[in-house]
């Protein structure tokens, strides 16, 4: 590596300061609204030094990324798979001394909520029937177990969600069959 991609400022001429300082602040505030939705505020925090690496991380392999495989926009699976890879990876979220053990793998949950959110918001008028609904958590808890136990890459992450909008796109056929 020269100098240039040591200083990251390649990473904001290619991307620009502001696009990466809104991720870096859209990052902040999910985790901060994860944190007070789970009643956290009092032993965990965010520490803005690691997410910044976590955001620095991504855009450069979202930018070695592009350069290889001639992407000019990256798609929402991409986005998701990398940031939650980094967030694993850096763990941003910290806890206080003062915990329960529960906790401790809070990014982890952070992450496969962050991608429940993903999957299930879009559309998000969809009401999820009561027959499905163990389906549904067992995927979102193997999912967690996953980003805790098992060795954790972007790839396995995006093959995870392009697998699971498989499914969504096979189970609509079905359903719309003549």
């Amino acid at each position: 590596m020269d100098k240039e991609e040591l200083s990251y400022d390649y990473l904001l001429e290619s991307f620009g300061e502001d696009r990466i300082a809104a991720r870096c602040n859209w990052l902040m505030d999910t985790m901060k609204v994860y944190i007070n939705q789970n009643r956290l505020a009092e032993s965990a925090y965010v520490s803005e030094a690691i997410l910044n690496h976590v955001v620095i991380d991504y855009y450069a392999d979202i930018k070695r990324l592009k350069e290889f495989q001639k992407i000019e926009i990256t798609n929402h699976i991409k986005i998701f798979a990398y940031t939650v890879y980094w967030i694993l990876r850096h763990k941003p979220i910290q806890i206080t001394s003062e915990f329960e053990e529960k906790h401790v793998f809070i990014n982890e949950d952070y992450c496969a909520d962050l991608i429940r959110t993903f999957l299930f918001d879009n559309p998000s008028d969809v009401i999820i029937l009561k027959h499905a609904e163990e389906s549904i958590n067992e995927f979102i808890d193997t999912m967690r177990y996953y980003f805790v136990y098992r060795d954790v890459n972007p790839q396995c992450i995006e093959l995870m969600l392009l697998s699971f909008k498989a499914g969504r796109a096979y189970q609509n056929s079905v359903d719309h069959q003549n």
